[in-house]
């Protein structure tokens, strides 16, 4: 188990790692793909103990954080296995890795109960270099969604990618979001990014 006062130098070392917030496409015979494990520490410990010797790839699809009191530890523990072995892990960025929830949802208050007011900095900037997709096999990973409707077509992962990623980037990085404008459109699509 990874104690608290362990995880900001472990996120540090992570963070310069993990380098750029588009991956690679990957292609694996063995994935397994984990969603919003939200501060369940014994959960993300039972997926490796479980899939990580037999697993070419695990992806953690994010919200390692947020209502619970191990988010510190899950993160770690996460963490520690990408710089065991970087090629077997991905962490990708979830809504709850973001100042903007950690504040509502009880993350903030958990760093700064643990690792004093100064804690929280390490956090926000591993969040920051934290990847927020990857394609797996074909198949484009996020924690979120994209909105139907956008014309997405099949066979062109690099328009795929970029039609996502601006689609996401409001979600994913709220801190530094353009400005929203209400669609005057269908209503699956409510508000959208504008320069």
């Amino acid at each position: 188990m990874i104690e608290a006062l362990e995880t900001p130098d472990i996120i540090g070392e992570a963070r310069v790692k993990m380098g750029i917030p588009l991956l690679q496409s990957r292609d694996v015979d063995r994935v397994v793909f984990v969603g919003d494990t939200h501060t369940a520490v014994d959960v993300t410990q039972t997926v490796f103990d479980k899939y990580y010797d037999d697993a070419d790839l695990i992806v953690f699809l994010g919200d390692y954080v947020d209502r619970g009191e191990t988010g510190v530890e899950n993160v770690g523990l996460i963490a520690s296995k990408f710089l065991e072995d970087s090629s077997k892990i991905i962490m990708l960025r979830g809504n709850h890795e973001s100042p903007l929830t950690n504040v509502y949802y009880g993350f903030l208050d958990e760093v700064t109960k643990k690792l004093g007011e100064q804690g929280y900095q390490s956090f926000k900037e591993f969040f920051q270099a934290m990847p927020y997709s990857v394609v797996v096999n074909n198949y484009m990973c996020v924690h979120g969604g994209i909105a139907s409707g956008l014309g997405l077509t099949r066979g062109r992962s690099g328009r795929l990618l970029r039609l996502g990623v601006a689609c996401l980037r409001g979600f994913l990085f709220p801190e530094r979001a353009l400005r929203w404008k209400r669609n005057p459109g269908p209503s699956h699509l409510r508000w959208w990014l504008v320069a």
